[in-house]
């Protein structure tokens, strides 16, 4: 469990081990608060510091566990992520690659058009004026 401090006005601060979370994942799970609560972010040493200030109601237990499985869910994603990098990069690279057919392998059989095969007045013809 995080620990976390709830203020007298509402305001629940929250302290993160750095060690522990991405701050990619922090900040991915604090946006899905912005709706409701006005967040600050800072550190001091080993940890960071989320402040939570309630735009219209106080700072409750479900949000505040509801932002701790938030944090832990983006850190598993972003970990996730990592993990699978490199071959997310390959797929990409290969489809893009096997989309690709360099000239010299084209077939010569295929018909290219020149600009003189259309003709621009049936081109430019309006459609639905023709009764």
């Amino acid at each position: 469990m995080l620990k976390y401090e709830e203020k007298q006005d509402g305001t629940c601060i929250f302290r993160i081990k750095k060690e522990l979370y991405p701050l990619k994942a922090l900040y991915r799970a604090a946006y899905l608060f912005i709706d409701d609560y006005y967040i600050g972010m800072d550190c001091d040493g080993e940890d960071y510091l989320v402040i939570f200030s309630g735009k219209e109601k106080r700072a409750d237990r479900d949000d505040i566990g509801r932002f701790q499985n938030e944090l832990l869910a983006q850190s598993i994603k972003c970990i996730a992520n990592q993990e699978t990098k490199q071959i997310r990069e390959l797929i990409v690279t290969r489809a893009l690659y096997s989309a690709f057919i360099p000239e010299e392998e084209m077939d010569e059989t295929v018909n290219t058009e020149t600009e003189e095969d259309y003709d621009l007045d049936e081109i430019a013809k309006v459609w639905y004026d023709e009764e």
